[in-house]
């Protein structure tokens, strides 16, 4: 009987040990039906905007808690704020190495890396805000299917729409901007060239002590910059210049990491995805505009409008800038032409549904 006893107890306790080790187990779901536990994954996210920034704790955050939710917790993120992960200009290449699984920053920060998506900072086109911008530059990326996005899976494309000079000086005429130094990122850059203005590339983190230190003497942005990034603090004059520029900014995971998840979670995510994008992010950057903008004047900044001859002289730089895009486009084997002329049809269409800021 005591022999009996001793192999039993050593049997239990053989199972036991059995069933603690790992993998080992039976899963099964809250009601017991013996069905195995999803799996679950936690994925990085990683961007240059401060925490308090709009662009982190409404559309990042905002993102994050929709997937989260759609996903009932199988999907969650840890967020690297602030340049926390990675460089503003380093984001795009840490997305592609896996250094994070998803990234957002402007695709001007890459200058060269994505010439088909050069079209969305490319000025000249009438966005009539922010909103508009985002959903032409969605529904150009969705119908070209551009190859150099093709280790991104692009989840949202977020624009400023038009934005204005920002100086230290008053600029109402060319010779009075030709005289200064003007922050610029993407193909900003070109425009100023052309202008005959001296660009400064700088990354917006960057811009405020440049500004301060005198390393440039104003800067080309959206009016979101005076409230958001403080810039009313050290600009005291908004040039109105809409034509003249607009940025976006991808919102995209690592192609890799895209293709390893089920079918059916692909599914969840793409639709909890462009329901947020609808309903919460397309706007959002042209929304904080009109804020910024106001508060700028609030702060004592002097608003100056351009005469309508001197309107006409700035234009006249733009048209080379669109030529020069076809021909990139072209020798990348896709139609120049009609994908300008697709954005401009597009923003027409846009612009009667969601108005003018």
């Amino acid at each position: 009987m005591r022999k009996f006893t001793k192999i039993a107890i050593s049997v239990l306790l053989i199972l036991s040990f059995i069933m603690l080790m790992p993998g080992c187990s039976s899963s099964s779901n809250e009601e017991g039906n013996g069905e195995p536990e999803a799996k679950t994954y936690n994925f990085k996210v990683a961007h240059f905007f401060g925490a308090s920034h709009p662009m982190h704790a409404v559309a990042t955050e905002g993102w994050m808690e929709a997937i989260e939710t759609a996903t009932d917790g199988q999907v969650t993120f840890t967020a690297y704020p602030g340049e926390t992960l990675l460089k503003a200009t380093e984001t795009y290449d840490g997305l592609e190495s896996g250094v994070t699984d998803i990234g957002l920053a402007p695709f001007g920060y890459s200058r060269g890396r994505f010439p088909v998506s050069e079209l969305f900072d490319l000025a000249g086109i009438d966005y009539g805000n922010g909103r508009v911008a985002s959903e032409v530059a969605m529904d150009v990326i969705e119908k070209y299917q551009p190859k150099e996005l093709d280790n991104m899976k692009v989840f949202m494309i977020i624009s400023t729409g038009p934005g204005h000079l920002f100086t230290k000086e008053p600029v109402k005429n060319l010779e009075e901007l030709q005289k200064l130094k003007i922050r610029v990122t993407g193909l900003s850059t070109k425009t100023m060239e052309a202008m005959g203005v001296t660009p400064v590339a700088l990354s917006m983190s960057e811009t405020y002590e440049a500004l301060q230190r005198g390393l440039c003497d104003g800067c080309l942005g959206a009016a979101e910059i005076l409230e958001a990034w403080n810039m009313a603090e050290v600009t005291d004059y908004i040039t109105e210049c809409p034509f003249l520029y607009t940025s976006a900014f991808y919102f995209g995971m690592n192609m890799d990491v895209w293709n390893s998840l089920p079918a059916d979670l692909q599914a969840t995510i793409q639709e909890a995805s462009d329901k947020f994008f609808d309903e919460k992010a397309a706007a959002l950057l042209g929304d904080i505009n009109i804020q910024g903008m106001q508060y700028g004047l609030d702060q004592g900044m002097e608003a100056i409008q351009l005469s309508d001859e001197e309107e006409a002289r700035w234009k006249g730089f733009i048209e080379p800038l669109h030529q020069d895009y076809i021909k990139m486009v072209d020798a990348e084997g896709y139609p120049g032409e009609e994908i300008l002329e697709y954005a401009k049809s597009q923003t027409a269409k846009y612009n009667a549904e969601y108005g003018l800021e």
